[in-house]
């Protein structure tokens, strides 16, 4: 199943993962549900017993920290950044996504992380 955070408006890809008001979750047997998050105030711990919980494969965003990636990735998550101009999740172009890696992801995992100046 692929997870997409999202805005309130349950159209527009949410800038943050754990944090985004809802998810929409897309699978080829249930089809397109949105449900909110309503662990987005929880702590990562609790935030990742949820998501344990979801059997979600893959997930599509438009940034998350180093440590939430590793602990995706530990759970066997495949993690996709977005184009940051795609605005609508309907919109998203997988060949225009990137796959973080363990090789890659100190590059795209800055959230929450001050870059060096």
């Amino acid at each position: 199943m692929i997870l997409i955070p999202l805005n309130k408006d349950e159209k527009t890809i949410s800038p943050k993962f754990r944090k985004a008001d809802r998810f929409v979750f897309l699978d080829a047997d249930s089809g397109i549900v949105v449900e909110d998050n309503n662990f987005k105030d929880a702590k990562s711990k609790e935030f990742f017993e949820y998501f344990k919980t979801l059997n979600v494969d893959k997930v599509f965003l438009k940034g998350l920290g180093l440590p939430t990636f590793q602990k995706l990735d530990k759970m066997g998550v495949e993690v996709f950044v977005i184009p940051q101009d795609t605005k609508l999740y309907s919109h998203i172009d997988i060949a225009k996504c990137t796959k973080i890696t363990q090789d890659n992801a100190s590059e795209f995992c800055i959230l929450g992380h001050k870059k060096d100046k």
